[in-house]
């Protein structure tokens, strides 16, 4: 009887520890803001001789885009999640911690935490 017992109990513990125990990766089970999706620009008239296009999509992906003069001069793709309002970038093994300060339909204001820089964008297209 006491065997019995002390293998029930033994049960119960596993079950407990096993089933408490939950992924605590949540971060990527987060919505992506509707507001974030599209593509945004530093100077959408390209005015200036360099620019920086944001391209965010609803998979969880973006790509970011550095023109000078005009021409692409450095492209790199991103996945990122949002939880409120902060956004974490990943590229292979580096990261990013952006605060979201602005995003409307029309304006995107980012602080850049990691390398201490602040983007204000404007979106110059929608995505579905």
């Amino acid at each position: 009887m006491k065997k019995y017992l002390f293998l029930m109990i033994a049960m119960l513990a596993m079950v407990t520890v096993f089933t408490s125990c939950s992924d605590d990766d949540e971060e990527n089970n987060a919505a992506i803001p509707s507001e974030l999706v599209g593509i945004w620009a530093e100077d959408p008239e390209f005015n200036s001789d360099d620019n920086l296009i944001w391209e965010f999509t609803t998979s969880g992906d973006f790509i970011y885009r550095w023109y000078y003069y005009k021409e692409i001069d450095e492209s790199v793709a991103y996945s990122y999640t949002v939880k409120g309002n902060t956004m974490i970038a990943s590229h292979g093994s580096a990261k990013a911690l952006f605060t979201i300060k602005t995003l409307t339909s029309e304006k995107l204001v980012m602080y850049d935490n990691t390398n201490d820089e602040t983007f204000s964008l404007t979106r110059i297209k929608s995505l579905p």
